[in-house]
């Protein structure tokens, strides 16, 4: 399994117990399509924790080169709490993205998207690299998804 290095860069509160936060993918040439997932490991993490893994849909385009995006439902868990503590520059290991919910190959087939709360993740990937490179793509309700991402 191929496993990455990057650091956490930033973070933000996005909506009510919702977070973002970027992770630098510079110099790992990281490549994944929209949509996909993949493992989140916490190297060191600080106060001996040990249950430093958790995986995510990626929420950023392949696009947006030197930076990843991960998103997240605040909950009291040992990594959730030990991730918001973590300053930046913490070290993560990356597994190879995986997943097969990406946008169909089809553009003359309407693409509809419908998410509950964080579900929304894989959606903003893919709507963000469809509208960045112009897809062909019919996306029924990008522009209210575009107003929905992240926002409550």
């Amino acid at each position: 399994m191929a496993v990455y290095q990057m650091e956490l860069m930033d973070r933000e509160r996005v909506a009510r117990d919702t977070m973002t936060f970027w992770l630098s993918s510079d110099g790992c040439q990281y490549e994944f399509r929209a949509g996909q997932n993949a493992d989140f490991v916490l190297a060191n993490p600080p106060g001996g924790s040990t249950d430093i893994a958790r995986t995510f849909s990626l929420a950023s385009s392949p696009h947006d080169r030197g930076s990843i995006m991960i998103a997240m439902r605040m909950r009291v868990s040992e990594f959730k709490t030990t991730l918001m503590a973590a300053p930046n520059g913490a070290r993560f290991e990356v597994s190879r993205a995986r997943g097969s919910f990406t946008l169909h190959q089809d553009p003359q087939s309407p693409a509809v998207f419908l998410a509950g709360g964080i579900g929304i993740t894989p959606m903003h990937s893919i709507i963000r690299w469809a509208s960045q490179q112009a897809d062909p793509h019919r996306l029924s309700g990008e522009s209210f998804m575009r107003l929905l991402c992240f926002c409550s």
